[in-house]
């Protein structure tokens, strides 16, 4: 919805709120003040989504001046609150949602975050006292960045901002690196890829007061990951889903502006436009990425979804490689940090169309696949599951049903689930020496040993191992535990940040109903039983979606998600610019890459003799990005 910037201690330049016009193209506010002997500094730059008048900007004061606000994000409830604040004495002055939230914190202090439906990031500063209250939504749909020199702290909407503040540097944080170089992770951790500027992660609050000597700072935990296992028929669970996901998209259509929906062909974003459709009249205008004849291609199924509800104008877009090309480094400077495939720069494109056709809101079905555990990859977790359970015929069915459908070998998934539980038991050790008695040798690493040698010794080149060792979970072995970690961290919050940022570059706020708490937490209360039946994923929502999402949508059992034709982009026209980019990163970064291997298994990726896979964009997109930012070498 907007960008926002606030720090005490710090002589920041007004900079800090103009870098980010583009979060908030409608109204900008930079404002400078001295408390308690520190200087302070609020700017926001807001786009109006909800109460279109002037008296809704920010910073959004109390009416004795004593509290300021800068909120970003959507309240999709207020008008609920609004009701029980009003009856507990408040008045408004506005219709908006930020008047609504100032005074639910007035009214409830820290305790009024569990109230709240919606995604937002805020800082609120009180001047009587000199505190300063920060909190970021559940799953940290909305962005909050922060530095700490000192007794000086800073926050921001987007990293760049941050680096304005004097003498903050430009380094590598080698940890972050080591996750997106080795396994593709990205916005997983407190820390990002610059040294000494730390993200402010999902359910987690900073409250302090700066009058006192200002210590580390250190965010706590305000939601509480807890899940408790619903036992439901799938009928029952179908009926439930419905009635959250139906109040869940209907909560996400309040606006004052006009709202328009991405539609992959998916079954998340068709059950999002469909589900619009189904409550009446609402005229809804659709965005689609197609690329006629390959085989990422959804085209035929988004038509279906047009085709079934009459009241979309569907929108076309036909992204091709020659175009976005010269869009790589306006798109990482927007992005703040590398990212791991070329579905970005797609998704930049999706946005663009949307800012063309004067969407201000946009919808999207980001959260379903890791709340229902909707990539294939799950399978082998499902399986695990059935043998903990002893359901031993239903997995041999689902094995050969996964066979059928989706060519995966009978045997080939049963080693890996058995592969798996040993992993995650104390016998772990047996297959640890039966690898060792078979005399298996690795090739040579491609990471440098030395630069992350502390990494490698660790364990963490195992990145689910030691993402649920850092949320301190135990090893995934259950479709529950898949989902929780991939909601909260090894998956979800880098489609987030992705998201953020292309549609705020182009001043589009974007929603996602699937994470309506609600019903997220009721899908992550929901075990394997709900989300697999053989080879069919999300039963439940299907289940849910019948009658509203057309056949051939909810037969669909491939899974593309919101894909490029990345492999024949890379290997074709982009082959010498990636070949250049790839010398570039190995030059900048002399000691995080083992050079030759690295050549070697990207000339095999290149010239077809290996599957090609995302390391091939990492090692390239490292150094654009290094490039962007002006990365100091190491």
């Amino acid at each position: 919805m907007c960008g926002l910037y606030f720090s005490v201690g710090f002589k920041a330049p007004r900079s800090s709120i103009d870098l980010v016009r583009h979060r908030g193209p409608d109204a900008l506010h930079w404002h400078t003040e001295t408390v308690a002997g520190k200087p302070v500094s609020l700017g926001f730059a807001r786009l109006k989504i909800i109460d279109l008048s002037d008296q809704a900007n920010q910073p959004f004061q109390s009416n004795d001046g004593d509290y300021s606000l800068l909120f970003n994000g959507a309240i999709y409830n207020y008008i609920e609150l609004r009701e029980e604040l009003e009856q507990a004495g408040h008045h408004f002055e506005t219709s908006s949602d930020t008047e609504v939230l100032l005074k639910a914190f007035m009214q409830w202090d820290s305790s009024m975050l569990s109230r709240l439906s919606g995604m937002f990031s805020f800082v609120i500063f009180q001047r009587s006292t000199a505190r300063i209250f920060a909190a970021r939504d559940r799953f940290g749909i909305k962005p909050l960045y922060y530095h700490q020199n000192g007794e000086n702290i800073a926050f921001a909407s987007e990293i760049k901002q941050l680096l304005e503040l004097p003498d903050i540097g430009r380094q590598l944080n080698l940890e972050a690196a080591f996750d997106f170089l080795e396994g593709g992770l990205t916005d997983h951790l407190p820390e990002t890829f610059f040294k000494n500027i730390f993200q402010l992660q999902g359910g987690k609050l900073i409250d302090f007061t700066f009058t006192e000597d200002l210590q580390i700072v250190h965010p706590i935990s305000w939601h509480d990951r807890k899940i408790a296992r619903r036992k439901l028929s799938l009928s029952a669970a179908a009926t439930e889903f419905k009635y959250r996901f139906t109040a869940s998209v209907k909560r996400h259509l309040r606006a004052d502006v006009r709202v328009g929906s991405c539609l992959s062909g998916g079954l998340d974003s068709s059950a999002i436009v469909c589900e619009v459709a189904s409550g009446g009249d609402i005229e809804l205008n659709t965005f689609t990425a197609v690329f006629p004849g390959e085989t990422v291609d959804e085209a035929r199924f988004a038509e279906a979804v047009t085709h079934h509800c009459p009241t979309t104008n569907a929108n076309i877009v036909r992204p091709e490689i020659k175009s976005l090309a010269p869009t790589l480094a306006k798109l990482l400077w927007h992005q703040d940090e590398p990212f791991g495939s070329m579905s970005i720069l797609v998704q930049w494109e999706v946005f663009a169309a949307a800012q063309k056709a004067q969407m201000k809101v946009m919808l999207d079905g980001q959260g379903a696949d890791e709340l229902l555990a909707g990539y294939h990859p799950g399978y082998v977790y499902y399986f695990m599951e059935l043998i903990a359970k002893g359901r031993f015929l239903r997995l041999w069915r689902s094995v050969r049903e996964c066979r059928s459908v989706h060519g995966y070998s009978v045997y080939g998934q049963l080693r890996l689930a058995i592969t798996k539980i040993l992993l995650a038991s104390p016998l772990r050790w047996l297959l640890r020496l039966w690898r060792k008695l078979r005399g298996r040798t690795n090739p040579p690493h491609w990471l440098q040993a030395d630069a992350f040698a502390d990494f490698f010794e660790s364990g963490r080149a195992d990145v689910l191992h030691s993402a649920t060792r850092r949320e301190g979970e135990p090893d995934i072995i259950s479709i529950a535990s898949l989902c929780k970690m991939m909601t909260y961290s090894i998956s979800l919050p880098s489609l987030l940040r992705f998201e953020d940022r292309n549609s705020m570059a182009h001043g589009i706020e974007a929603r996602v109903p699937f994470l309506d708490p609600q019903l997220a937490g009721f899908c992550l209360e929901l075990g394997g039983q709900h989300k697999f039946d053989g080879s069919t994923t999300k039963t439940v929502l299907r289940a849910a979606m019948q009658g509203v999402l057309p056949d051939s949508i909810l037969v669909r059992s491939d899974k593309i998600g919101f894909a490029a034709p990345e492999s024949k982009w890379l290997s074709g026209y982009w082959k010498e610019e990636l070949s250049q980019g790839v010398e570039q990163t190995l030059t900048m970064f002399p000691s995080l890459f083992n050079k030759e291997q690295t050549r070697s298994d990207l000339r095999k990726i290149l010239q077809g003799e290996t599957p090609y896979n995302t390391k091939l964009w990492r090692v390239y997109i490292l150094g654009k990005w290094a490039e962007v930012f002006q990365i100091e070498s190491l």
